[in-house]
């Protein structure tokens, strides 16, 4: 079970997250603390802090987000309609196209 310190670490690194996804990101608001609570709620207990727990935390972090934004409405489109733009050129890049 988590220590309060630990809790508090991966509260305030989730939280860090949230407000960097809306401001340098353009995440809408919304998609970023819904992001964050769900991301809380599976981590919250983690045993454990350090980097790859860290990373795990990340990951996680922009896969909600991801799911959200490809799931959502019109009031995402503009960021569903980044992450098409980056899955399509990330393809193209595996496939041995140039940027």
């Amino acid at each position: 079970m988590a220590t309060t310190r630990e809790a508090r670490d991966v509260t305030s690194f989730v939280a860090r997250m949230g407000a960097d996804a809306s401001r340098r990101h353009g995440v809408p608001d919304a998609v970023a603390r819904t992001a964050c609570s769900i991301t809380l709620r599976k981590f919250a207990a983690c045993d454990a802090w350090d980097t790859d727990a860290a990373r795990r935390v990340q990951a996680y972090y922009w896969g909600v987000v991801r799911r959200r934004a490809l799931a959502a409405g019109s009031d995402v489109a503009a960021l569903r309609e980044r992450y098409v733009a980056a899955t399509v050129a990330a393809d193209l890049r595996e496939g041995g196209y140039a940027a």
